[in-house]
Order: structure tokens, then sequence, then C-alpha cells
């Protein structure tokens, strides 16, 4: 993701309509109707390169969790295993193991 100012900003007025219940439940009402944004959200949360994009889907992720219905839909696509990545690559252990295995819904070893 470039260094888009127009991308930085909508994320930060993500991130400032998803600090209030109204914005969350705005959200929460496009994801019902299939218009939502956490998949985007997450696809920019995922990207190797950090920046301040990268950080605004995190806080915006971060504020949606507070939503039932959102959290899960987060956990199917992925969300916890962005994040858990991330926790990895900052703590960059050797002896991590490099085969990723999903923690939620999809092939994981549980399957």
């Amino acid at each position: 993701v470039n260094a888009d100012p127009t991308l930085e900003m909508s994320l930060a007025v993500m991130g400032v309509c998803a600090c209030e219940v109204v914005g969350r439940r705005e959200i929460e009402a496009a994801e019902a109707l299939g218009t939502g944004c956490i998949a985007a959200l997450i696809s920019i949360a995922s990207l190797a390169q950090r920046s301040l994009q990268h950080m605004h889907c995190l806080a915006v992720l971060q504020r949606l969790s507070l939503r039932g219905r959102l959290q899960s839909k987060m956990i199917q696509l992925g969300a916890l295993d962005v994040v858990l990545k991330l926790l990895q690559s900052v703590i960059a252990k050797p002896e991590a193991d490099p085969h990723w295995c999903r923690l939620g819904p999809g092939d994981g070893p549980e399957t």
C-alpha cells in the first residue's frame, strides 16, 4: 500500500467512527448487507509493509471487535492469524515454526 494521504485519512475517519457505538452499528449493518469493509481492512493489515495505514487498519479492527458479530467475522476472515503473525514477526524468534497453522476455521491441523 502506497503512502496515499486519502487512504490514510479515510482509515483515520473509520477509526473515529468505530470508536462510537453508532459508528460500529453502521459498519455492522454494512457487513450484514455484504457491503462492509472488514475483509479490506484485514487485507491491508496483513501486508508486510508497516505504515500509518497499517496502524489505522489495526485500530479500526480493534474497535470493531467490540461487536460480537463483527468479531466472529474477523475470526472467520483470519484477523487473528494476521495479528499473531505480526506479533511473531516482532518477537522474531529464530526457532519459530515457518509453517503457520490457522487458529480459526479453515485448513488447520484440527481438520
